[in-house]
């Protein structure tokens, strides 16, 4: 429950930024950056396992399920087996670029109800006409 509430507050935090704050939408490109850390983080928490010896979410234990019954209640000492497993890491790359995509929607629409619609364009109006923002790296 802890690791919910952590991952929701930092996307809480950079949502109110996307819908609050005066940034240029990222380029497309970025999503299929961000989706390829999925398996990258998985990787990790597979390194985390054979130096401590659990698994951070279980969820990727690749172990088959076994259940052990005591007082009635089945429990899986197993793990997801792993075609969920794979399943798990796809899914997550999915949902991220799908929050990308959602959060380029957001940015979207700030930027047209303040500009167009409110005519609010602002002293750094000048990093882009609508929908030409600069996305040049300059020293």
């Amino acid at each position: 429950m802890v690791n919910i509430s952590q991952h929701a507050l930092t996307r809480f935090s950079a949502y109110s930024e996307l819908v609050f704050s005066r940034i240029i939408q990222v380029p497309g490109s970025t999503s299929s950056g961000s989706s390829s850390c999925s398996p990258a983080t998985a990787d990790w928490h597979y390194v985390t396992y054979a130096t401590k010896h659990y698994y951070v979410y279980s969820f990727l234990n690749p172990n088959p399920p076994s259940y052990v019954t005591s007082n009635g209640v089945k429990s899986n000492v197993g793990g997801v087996g792993k075609g969920a497993v794979v399943g798990y890491v796809f899914g997550i790359a999915a949902a991220i670029i799908i929050i990308f995509c959602v959060s380029k929607g957001l940015q979207w629409v700030r930027k047209w109800v303040s500009e167009q619609k409110l005519g609010m364009k602002g002293k750094f109006y000048a990093a882009g006409e609508w929908g030409m923002e600069r996305w040049s790296w300059r020293l």
